[in-house]
């Protein structure tokens, strides 16, 4: 929270929420008719990473499993292509920023250290040696890339709009991205070297990826439901499966052989369903033990390339409490 004159001038920061408090922390807030006291809620929130084995086949059906955690954020998992590591941001230092670990959760690495700008949808290289993700440094959002081990952060984009959550084209040459650079949100692509930037979709895009063939390219909307599909080198799209809602864009995750999505509209707990390209039918794979976040603005389901592993996010604390500083000015 802060304040600043009514003639305008220097910002000053108010102290009295807390050190280090986590996003979204100070909510809607007054101020008694007398001026001297203030009251405001404060929100305490805690949301992790957990895992579950996809009951295929003879594989029984296993509970979740917290696996990345803290007292702050961790979301936007994302397996790297071999499945042994994890990409994902986390709220730990005062800000969000780009963190891998291990596919057990173990031997974190912090790789982006913006101290400030917010980082995040981490991507991985069909290689695995690179990540891709967005940040803010200059206050509109462009896509970066930092290499998996740490080292340089590199920039990709660099126009004056917003370019947001990257994925990689399955041959590693081109980087998609979400743009508003066409004054409508949109599929782009871009060389994962840098260069010039192509717009993919012209009916509205958010959240692409490739398949793993190379053929098509899927993607969600903000203002449609469903996943759509067209061709990677461009043609008509079309309507795979209405099972998120606009906005959604990070409810979901694409395997070869369908679509996994959270289902926020089953009767009882949340639920993450499969979409089967084959049969065109949906079946439930797993029951959350809470709620999943259903406020998380980021990527907060993926699968492991072998179909073994799923990764989500889950809202494992939330409780508020209303707060009054006395002596205000």
């Amino acid at each position: 929270m802060w304040r600043i004159a009514l003639e305008g001038g220097t910002p000053e920061f108010l102290s009295f929420g807390g050190d280090n408090p986590s996003p979204g922390t100070l909510r809607p807030f007054a101020v008694s008719r007398l001026g001297n006291r203030l009251a405001y809620v404060k929100t305490s929130e805690d949301t992790n990473i957990w895992r579950f084995e996809i009951p295929w086949g003879a594989r029984p059906v296993s509970r979740p499993v917290k696996l990345i955690a803290s007292t702050q954020h961790e979301t936007g998992p994302q397996f790297s292509p071999n499945g042994r590591k994890i990409a994902y941001e986390a709220y730990r230092s005062g800000t969000y920023e780009i963190y891998v670990c291990n596919a057990d959760g173990s031997a974190d690495l912090q790789l982006t250290f913006f101290g400030g700008p917010m980082a995040g949808t981490p991507r991985w290289s069909p290689d695995g040696t690179r990540i891709a993700f967005d940040a803010r440094p200059q206050g509109h959002s462009d896509i970066f890339t930092v290499p998996a081990s740490g080292g340089a952060v590199r920039r990709v984009t660099g126009n004056p709009s917003n370019d947001v959550v990257p994925s990689w084209s399955s041959d590693g040459r081109w980087i998609y991205f979400t743009s508003n650079r066409s004054q409508q949100l949109q599929v782009w692509k871009i060389p994962a070297g840098g260069g010039e930037a192509r717009q993919v979709t012209r009916n509205g895009g958010f959240a692409a990826f490739e398949s793993a063939d190379g053929q098509f390219l899927y993607y969600a909307k903000m203002t449609d439901s469903g996943i759509w599909r067209m061709p990677a080198n461009g043609g008509d799209e079309k309507l795979v499966a209405n099972v998120v809602a606009p906005g959604h864009w990070g409810y979901w995750a694409l395997s070869p052989k369908g679509i996994y999505f959270v289902n926020l509209d089953s009767p009882h707990n949340h639920t993450i369903d499969f979409f089967d390209f084959a049969t065109k039918k949906t079946k439930t794979i797993a029951s959350l033990t809470e709620q999943f976040d259903t406020e998380a603005v980021d990527s907060a389901l993926a699968v492991s390339r072998d179909g073994r592993w799923i990764l989500y996010t889950q809202l494992d604390q939330a409780e508020s409490d209303i707060m009054v500083v006395e002596n205000f000015r």
